[in-house]
């Protein structure tokens, strides 16, 4: 007897602290559902301005690659442009190299030939004239300041620096078209880098395109999330709720069995 007084006591002080906690409860559940809906509502709408943000960012940064992109592309066809010019110009200062170098200098040593042969004719004319003169007969008087032998000696002479100066205007433009082939080297050696990076910004495009798909995506669920959260938390707060109504109903059933118990 003693000991279902004493369990009816437990029962009873139990039942009352379990009301007392099942009602508190519900009355601080439905007093904060305001400000959680509030704090949540505020958290996902900050999540959604990331969203946009980022969503914002991804545009920009692929505007940036297009147009960079662009103006790489822009700069790959001036660097092709200016390697045909230099292969153009490189094989127009060879062709004059040649051109002065082997026919230039052809064309000086075989006029000196020429001229070594029409020498040995003007001395003739010279021997010849200088004959008719020594004639009284037929009064000619051939006495030049400079025997036509002698001109033509000189005229020779004065075309000896020209060999040696055309074959250094050949050595000149020989090594200008070795400056030129270099440069193409270097020419072509940039354009490969600038392919290569235009190869790595079209790789960063489709990454971009990959991005922009994954966020729509996100942005799509956020979506739906947004719209669901106040139903979601409507019947959070009513699940909860019912949690407790169960709880409290279940501390007045120990209750009226502890009172039971003590009557």
């Amino acid at each position: 007897m003693r000991y279902s007084r004493l369990t009816g006591v437990i029962y009873v002080i139990g039942s009352i602290f379990g009301l007392l906690i099942s009602l508190g409860g519900l009355l601080t559940l439905w007093a904060t559902k305001q400000d959680v809906t509030q704090n949540l509502t505020g958290t996902v709408a900050l999540v959604g301005r990331t969203l946009t943000a980022t969503r914002d960012t991804i545009g920009v940064v692929s505007d940036s690659l297009e147009e960079a992109e662009t103006d790489l592309d822009l700069l790959n066809k001036m660097i092709d442009g200016m390697g045909k010019s230099m292969d153009d110009s490189g094989g127009l200062i060879r062709s004059t190299a040649d051109l002065v170098g082997v026919e230039m200098v052809g064309f000086v040593n075989n006029t000196q030939t020429s001229l070594t042969s029409v020498q040995s004719s003007a001395r003739v004319v010279d021997d010849f004239l200088g004959l008719l003169s020594s004639l009284p007969l037929i009064g000619a008087r051939y006495k030049p300041d400079v025997p036509l032998e002698d001109s033509i000696a000189l005229v020779k002479t004065s075309m000896d620096p020209l060999p040696d100066s055309l074959l250094k205007i050949q050595r000149d433009l020989d090594v200008s078209a070795a400056n030129v082939a270099t440069l193409k080297s270097e020419m072509d050696a940039l354009a490969k880098q600038v392919g290569a990076i235009e190869e790595s910004l079209s790789q960063a495009r489709k990454m971009v395109e990959e991005y922009r798909a994954i966020l729509s995506d996100v942005q799509a669920r956020y979506d739906r999330f947004q719209d669901r959260l106040p139903v979601a938390i409507t019947i959070t707060y009513l699940g909860l709720t019912g949690l407790l109504i169960w709880m409290l109903m279940t501390q007045i059933g120990m209750l009226i069995n502890g009172i039971g118990m003590l009557g």
